[in-house]
């Protein structure tokens, strides 16, 4: 977007990414589906559709067990976004724990550099619910450590973070036609 305005050159700089970052060896696990919402929760961020998903996924996602949502936050941040009944049984805890059965499971902000890898590594599927008008045009390193860990994203369509992802998934879409896996011919 800088070189719009024509005044110099600007190139993108990778974004470093911890080389102990990597997919886990054994990524399934017994349980709900994990799904992670990492980086402290902020109004551009997504808060207030975090607040709405969290009130949609209760019944019949988060209170049977099916789903487990693993956020990471600081104790005001939550306060902002769950429902009353699931603030008030929620304790943060200090780093993840994959044995932790909660429906919800608020994870501490900021983690040591080891918590915060395991934390991306135990993820099931990574979650963003930016906000387009609020966070456009940035980075996001969450999203590049989650990538980098082998686990797959929901992003919001028609955001920046869904253009980051567009290629690979149409690329994989296009393979999966090429080899029929998607298609059939129905004759009448």
């Amino acid at each position: 977007q800088y070189n719009r305005v024509n005044v110099a050159t600007f190139r993108p700089l990778p974004y470093p990414v911890s080389e102990s970052i990597h997919p886990l060896q054994e990524p399934f696990h017994p349980g709900p589906l994990r799904v992670t919402c990492a980086g402290v929760i902020r109004r551009e961020k997504g808060r207030e559709a975090l607040a709405r998903l969290i009130d949609e996924l209760s019944l019949g996602w988060l209170d049977t067990g099916r789903v487990q949502l693993v956020l990471q936050s600081t104790r005001k941040g939550l306060r902002r976004v769950l429902p009353a009944r699931w603030y008030q049984r929620t304790k943060i805890l200090a780093q993840p724990n994959p044995e932790c059965k909660q429906p919800i499971v608020p994870v501490a902000f900021p983690l040591s550099r080891d918590a915060y890898r395991d934390l991306i590594r135990q993820a099931d599927i990574g979650l963003f619910v930016y906000d387009a008008r609020r966070y456009h045009a940035r980075a996001s390193g969450v999203l590049t450590e989650m990538l980098a860990a082998g686990v797959p994203v929901l992003v919001p369509a028609g955001c920046w973070l869904s253009d980051q992802v567009a290629q690979p998934n149409y690329l994989y879409l296009d393979d999966l036609v090429a080899r029929h896996k998607t298609t059939a011919c129905v004759t009448w």
